[in-house]
Parts: structure tokens; sequence; C-alpha cells
């Protein structure tokens, strides 16, 4: 498909945005919910948590620093994502186990479509023609 180039960078500014915000959101709320784990599946939850914001940042780094290793930083960033999505409904908010599932698929989800844009926005290929 041939897409202008201002819309492919469109692309990708809204998704370093969204996973820079995702990464914003998840780095310090985490930070907060360390002194308050009382369970194994809360701990579990924080760390993926962090995972997931660190590796958000290192998408983004990746993605234009170093092209060639950066699917395993998607990687990462999506599965934790899910992981952590779907265990914070139901360690911190009590939800049933079906909620949990939903909140990891969904999330799975949105992470996986910002890479998309992502990788999607900084293709060079398909330009306009003159």
């Amino acid at each position: 498909m041939i897409v202008h180039p201002i819309f492919r960078r469109v692309f990708a500014l809204v998704a370093v945005a969204g996973i820079l915000g995702l990464a914003w959101a998840a780095i310090p709320t985490s930070l907060n919910q360390l002194p308050q784990r009382n369970t194994l599946p809360q701990s579990m939850q924080v760390y993926t948590s962090l995972i997931f914001g660190f590796s958000g940042i290192a998408v983004v780094f990746l993605a234009f620093m170093w092209r060639q290793k950066a699917w395993i930083a998607e990687v990462v960033f999506v599965a934790s994502g899910a992981v952590t999505a779907g265990l914070a409904s139901v360690v911190w908010g009590r939800t049933s186990m079906f909620l949990g599932v939903i909140s990891f698929v969904a999330s799975g989800f949105i992470t996986a479509v910002l890479v998309w844009m992502l990788r999607f926005g900084l293709r060079d290929r398909g330009a306009v023609r003159p």
C-alpha cells in the first residue's frame, strides 16, 4: 500500500506518544505499589509492570537506534503489557478471572497495534512516487 510519508510520520508520532505515555504511567505506579504488595500475584504484577514500562522506553529507543534488535523489546513490551493488565484487574481490583482474561487480550491487542503503528510509521518503503 502506498501511503504518503507525512501519514507514516504521524503514525510513528502517535505510537511513540502512546508507548511513552504507557511507560510513564506504568513505572511510577508500580514503584508506588512496591511497598503495598502482600501476595505473590501482586508482586508478579508489580514487577511485570516495571518490565512493561522499561521495555516501552526500550522499544522507542531501539526503533530509532538499533532496528535489527528492536523486535526483542517489542515482544517483551506486548507480552508484559498483556500480563500486567490481566493480573492487575484480578489481584488489585478483585474482579473475576474472565475479566482478567479480557483485560489480558485487550491490552495485548492495544500494545501490538502501537508497535505495528511504530514499525509502519518508520518504514521507508511505500512512499508516494513523483
